[in-house]
């Protein structure tokens, strides 16, 4: 089952890249005819708020709550995340995202003899911008669907391992204010859900179906375009 939901992601995101690869070549036109008109290269009066793709980076602060046994047991570091959007119609946006948290562990009783735990993930997003003004926004956005990878070092050894396997559900809201005609900042929170695969006892089962998140990040997004998916392709016809 693993396999297959990998397969499915992999697909997800190679068609999603071949989207994007083809926008990029539209978006670098669009910029090149929008920079002739605009004298000011400085400021980013006179664009429209309309945008076609999206590329960010942000460092995350996990913020595992203590509602599951590795909650309770770990103490989060710093991630990150890297994804890019494609808006599909006006404001509303597809997005692929693929990171990295970190957890160190505090209290082995709980989780077993475990010194740190590296969890990767990977998902989609769906989302929706809400233009303030020219330069700040405000963004809402729902995972309906992801994968996450908890690689468990053991004690002593960076070789031996435990890998465990969840599901990721996310609602998110961020915030953002662009420097310029292709830079963003922002800052966001997300709260995350991961349903995990760990089989163990009967008895603590419960303590390890759900790991959950407040998580914080900030970061930088460069953009592009001035049509969303929809207008692009219909100009074709």
């Amino acid at each position: 089952m693993c396999l297959i939901i990998n397969l499915i992601l992999t697909i997800s995101m190679f068609r999603i890249s071949l989207c994007f690869l083809f926008l990029t070549v539209n978006i670098q036109a669009q910029n090149i005819n929008l920079s002739e008109s605009i004298t000011d290269n400085d400021t980013i009066v006179g664009y429209t708020n309309q945008r076609s793709m999206t590329y960010s980076f942000n460092l995350l602060h996990p913020g595992i709550t203590n509602s599951s046994a590795i909650g309770s047991a770990s103490e989060d570091k710093l991630g990150f995340n890297i994804g890019a959007q494609i808006f599909l119609y006006k404001h509303f946006y597809l997005g692929a995202y693929t990171g990295t948290l970190y957890l160190d562990v505090k209290d082995k009783a709980l989780v077993g003899n475990y010194e740190r735990s590296t969890v990767t993930h990977s998902y989609l997003q769906l989302g929706y911008e809400f233009p303030i003004s020219q330069k700040i926004r405000l963004d809402l956005n729902f995972v309906p669907w992801g994968d996450s990878r908890y690689k468990n070092i053991l004690e002593l050894s960076n070789n031996a391992k435990q890998i465990d396997r969840a599901s990721i559900t996310m609602f998110g809201a961020g915030f953002s204010y662009s420097f310029s005609k292709s830079l963003d900042v922002f800052v966001s929170y997300s709260y995350r859900s991961d349903e995990s695969r760990i089989q163990t006892a009967s008895q603590i089962q419960g303590d390890f179906n759900t790991i959950n998140y407040n998580t914080l990040g900030i970061g930088i997004r460069f953009f592009g375009g001035k049509k969303d998916l929809f207008t692009e392709f219909k100009s074709y016809f």
